[in-house]
């Protein structure tokens, strides 16, 4: 069977971890593709670095991890940087962010085109990204795009709206059915250790999280996404994909940053 095809578009950054002191390449979207490849699809990432060292870094650590690069931009500018105080229980606290070249990415035409071949999209932190979406649906009525509606604005044209309890302020079932209601066809709400509810507006799921010892929550969220991606698409249930996206974000908190980067945490994920 061949692997499915998934385009992840918006945000990336180097995580400087000050109680540590090391740098790790992460942000929303790009800790997405990691993980959809580490979960066996077919992963093509399109995003912006600046014309630095560190641009030079993220690149090179995607493509080791199996994602194709090819359509990155570089830009004249710096690369975003995010500065993270991981607290004793496993919660970070996000002490600054630049944004960087990618607070002016936008994929052009010819990227747009190749986006639009995939079998599923995925958008991270992504300017203007409800003027994205329709354009994509333009092109590709059919194709299914997901969203992390944390970072990136508008629930139209959406086949799943992800969101983060953390980030509403209303219950997780309001916030669902905003999303629903704007035009999003599923609604999933992660609720960290308290696990994930999703609804469609007639159905509803809800499942508890993993019981486990976090030694960082840094881009478990964006796990959580990778999981719920490969999953539905090897099944086409939100029950199993749920499932999948709840495994996938706990085993993102069993190491520092996103996705495992020391030779240490990358032994260790090997089994």
């Amino acid at each position: 069977m061949p692997r499915a095809k998934v385009a992840v578009v918006g945000d990336n950054t180097v995580d400087r971890f000050l109680d540590t002191g090391i740098d790790l390449i992460g942000g929303d979207a790009l800790n997405t593709a990691v993980h959809l490849a580490m979960l066996g699809a077919e992963v093509s990432y399109f995003g912006a670095v600046g014309d630095d060292e560190p641009g030079r870094l993220v690149v090179a650590e995607a493509q080791r991890c199996g994602v194709d690069v090819a359509s990155v931009v570089t830009l004249p500018g710096a690369t975003a940087v995010t500065t993270i105080r991981v607290l004793p229980n496993g919660d970070r606290h996000f002490e600054s962010e630049d944004f960087g070249v990618t607070a002016d990415y936008v994929p052009d035409q010819a990227a747009l085109l190749r986006i639009a071949s995939a079998d599923w999209v995925h958008i991270g932190m992504l300017p203007r990204a409800e003027a994205f979406r329709q354009r994509l649906a333009t092109i590709a009525p059919q194709l299914p795009i997901s969203q992390d509606c944390s970072v990136a604005e508008g629930f139209s044209n959406l086949e799943v709206a992800f969101l983060s309890a953390a980030m509403v302020d209303d219950t997780v079932e309001t916030a669902a059915l905003r999303a629903l209601v704007k035009g999003a066809r599923l609604a999933v709400v992660t609720m960290g250790g308290d696990g994930v509810y999703a609804s469609d507006g007639v159905h509803r799921w809800q499942l508890p999280a993993l019981p486990i010892q976090p030694v960082d929550a840094t881009g478990a969220g964006d796990a959580f996404m990778a999981g719920y991606i490969s999953g539905f698409l090897a099944t086409g249930e939100v029950s199993a994909a749920l499932d999948t996206g709840v495994r996938q974000g706990a085993f993102a908190c069993t190491f520092q940053g996103g996705w495992p980067q020391t030779p240490e945490d990358r032994a260790a994920a090997a089994g």
